[in-house]
């Protein structure tokens, strides 16, 4: 599990919300063939939900967003994380 984890994580998409988030919404918003994108989400110190990843391309998306949360977890162990489908304009 480790080394699969591992080896996600050289081809995961990682966006930094304050310099990929419009762009990769636009991105996704107009390729919605990849199928159901998954966030990352972590809770900041506010009590706000924030995205960090965004998961596609993965056979399941929401399996390997639940495999990153769990890893983070444990590492993180203070950190709240969750997994949400991205939700398409108009939707």
């Amino acid at each position: 599990m480790k080394q699969f984890i591992e080896g996600a994580l050289i081809v995961a998409i990682t966006i930094s919300i304050t310099l990929w988030l419009a762009p990769m919404g636009t991105y996704l918003s107009f390729n919605r063939n990849i199928g159901q994108a998954v966030w990352l989400e972590k809770q900041n110190m506010f009590g706000q939900w924030e995205k960090t990843t965004v998961f596609f391309g993965y056979y399941n998306n929401s399996s390997a967003c639940l495999d990153f949360k769990d890893t983070y977890t444990k590492k993180y162990y203070a950190d709240e994380y969750r997994c949400r489908e991205v939700k398409w304009r108009g939707e």
